[in-house]
């Protein structure tokens, strides 16, 4: 059995079975790449169980395909016939961004019921899981994007409403990839004492997990809105820590390392892989972890960061010109929840322009 489980929550899009295949990959390359970390395998440390909320939307948008089909069956004209159109295609899969993509976040910022039964649904996973190994279990959860405002509700409701399983199963860590838990947080119509407010619910250090890490990268556009950057909680015994018991990646830590990310090795800059293949993000990953500071030395992660390649395999000139495009999507806190949809389609125009 491994030292340790980590849940893996991903976020919008359509997610089949393997799709945390790609991350694994990512994170044991760079896992293998320091010699104390070797000591172990990697499957012996950590035992990853991936988590789908994708289902539950596929569930609820193909429900609202099919009665919209059987209400055009008798709907001849007007508002009620655009209405149906809009909806007949819910539940495809292929080419309909509007529903894959747009359509989760859509559902889970404005419907309540959405919101609770997702944060239901990963809370049972996570409950049935551990309830399996037993009080004292190590754990941790990784949420990225849209899945670190799922990972963030669905912890407060777990600290609000079985404060004991929550205090006798307290996470290690919780690592937030591209978090938009800032810009998808709802502070109204609420369960009674779950905290909605993401600065200020049980969602941190010393409360809810051992460890806090907050990964966003320069370039990416989603994190920009409503920035997740508390002041209040990573008070000074927190980042005296070793490690760190909070990191944010646009700071420094107690010993001065920056764990700024602004790596382009293509034009997916919000994707899970490109966060974690720089060693800035996943060092202080595997650090807080594994709960030690040790496993890479700073000779070790100072030759990381030296051999990481700003550019990847892309060549400097191609590489300016896609920090250029991701520059001028002009993203700002200006934006908020309902602008999702719209960073996305940009992103995903400049994919195509260089894939």
């Amino acid at each position: 059995m491994a030292d340790q489980i980590v849940f893996l929550v991903p976020g919008m899009g359509v997610y089949t079975d393997g799709w945390h295949k790609p991350w694994l990959k990512t994170l044991e390359d760079a896992y293998n790449g320091y010699p104390m970390l070797q000591k172990r395998p990697f499957t012996t440390r950590f035992d990853f169980v991936p988590i789908n909320p994708d289902m539950i939307y596929q569930k609820i948008v193909a429900g609202w395909q099919e009665r919209s089909r059987a209400l055009a069956a008798v709907v001849t004209g007007g508002l009620a016939a655009k209405l149906t159109s809009w909806l007949t295609n819910a539940g495809e899969l292929k080419d309909n961004f509007g529903w894959t993509h747009a359509g989760d976040v859509l559902q889970y910022r404005l419907l309540n019921l959405v919101r609770e039964w997702v944060c239901v649904a990963i809370a049972d996973e996570i409950k049935q899981k551990l309830l399996k190994t037993g009080p004292g279990s190590t754990w941790s959860i990784i949420g990225h994007s849209l899945g670190t405002a799922m990972v963030h509700d669905t912890i407060a409701r777990l600290w609000a409403n079985d404060s004991v399983f929550a205090r006798d199963y307290q996470a290690r860590l919780i690592a937030m990839v591209a978090n938009v838990s800032r810009v998808l947080e709802q502070k109204d119509d609420l369960p009674p004492g779950v905290i909605g407010d993401a600065l200020s619910s049980p969602v941190r250090p010393g409360v809810a997990c051992s460890y806090f890490l907050n990964l966003e990268h320069a370039l990416d556009p989603f994190v920009w809105p409503r920035r997740f950057h508390p002041i209040a909680w990573p008070d000074a015994a927190t980042l005296a820590a070793n490690p760190p018991r909070y990191i944010h990646s646009a700071d420094e830590d107690i010993n001065g390392r920056s764990y700024a990310l602004n790596h382009v090795h293509g034009p997916g800059v919000h994707d899970f892989e490109h966060y974690l293949a720089s060693p800035k993000a996943h060092i202080p990953l595997f650090r807080m972890l594994l709960a030690e500071d040790g496993f890479v030395s700073p000779e070790e992660e100072r030759r990381a960061r030296d051999r990481f390649p700003q550019f990847g395999k892309l060549g400097d000139e191609l590489a300016i010109k896609i920090k250029k495009q991701l520059e001028d999507v002009g993203s700002s806190e200006k934006l908020g929840w309902e602008d999702i949809g719209l960073l996305w389609t940009k992103l995903e125009k400049i994919r195509k322009t260089f894939s």
